[in-house]
């Protein structure tokens, strides 16, 4: 099995379990590879961290939530996706929006990068896995 195999069981096992917690010892289990090294091919593969990957999917799904249900509150939509708290949530957001998601206006944002986040659709399953 090549090491992009091995990646792509590793994002199918995370894409799965996003809500819960996650550890490298378990990602890399997925991939049948040691931690220490599964943590190197990873983030030669992919070009991120498994942690920042993990973020990243978490804030987009967090970003899919807010804008289809908007009277949910900020605490339950960082639960359902998979943040130890709310804290943690609101920093994750606001590094990579650079707003805290109480202020997140997601109308505004629809507006002025609407071909982002088509593209970010459109883009999401694509990139999650290795050719």
């Amino acid at each position: 099995m090549t090491y992009v195999e091995r990646v792509n069981l590793a994002i199918d096992y995370v894409v799965s379990h996003l809500s819960e917690p996650l550890r490298l010892t378990e990602v890399a289990r997925a991939a049948m590879l040691s931690p220490f090294h599964f943590h190197r091919v990873f983030q030669m593969l992919m070009g991120v961290t498994v942690a920042d990957f993990v973020k990243r999917l978490r804030l987009e799904r967090a970003l899919v939530k807010m804008a289809h249900a908007p009277r949910k509150s900020l605490t339950s939509i960082a639960v359902e996706c998979g943040f130890s708290s709310s804290s943690d949530f609101s920093r994750s957001f606001k590094q990579r929006f650079g707003v805290a998601p109480s202020g997140f206006e997601v109308e505004a944002w629809r507006r002025s990068r609407g071909a982002d986040l088509e593209a970010l659709a459109d883009a999401s399953a694509a990139r999650l896995h290795l050719e």
